[in-house]
């Protein structure tokens, strides 16, 4: 299955949705914010599909999608918002 960046700033949200996409086979790694995320972008294992909340404290899922985009590794990774 897919590697999959969960961006979610609200904590019960983050671990449900981190828990579905676990249980349906998916090697989760979950953040609460924007920052996160981009450091996560920029590390040795990327993400295959970034899923992402739209409003959250340090940036907006709209500015996270516009830098991932900005990068050449990480400007064709699916984005789903929820």
């Amino acid at each position: 299955m897919a590697s999959v960046l969960l961006v979610e700033d609200e904590d019960t949200t983050r671990l449900l949705l981190e828990a579905r996409l676990r249980w349906a086979g998916h090697r989760v790694r979950a953040v609460a914010s924007a920052p996160e995320a981009r450091a996560v972008m920029g590390g040795p294992l990327p993400p295959e599909v970034v899923v992402t909340d739209m409003f959250m404290p340090g940036g907006s899922g709209l500015g996270l999608v516009s830098s991932l985009r900005a990068h050449p590794d990480s400007a064709t990774v699916p984005v789903v918002f929820l």
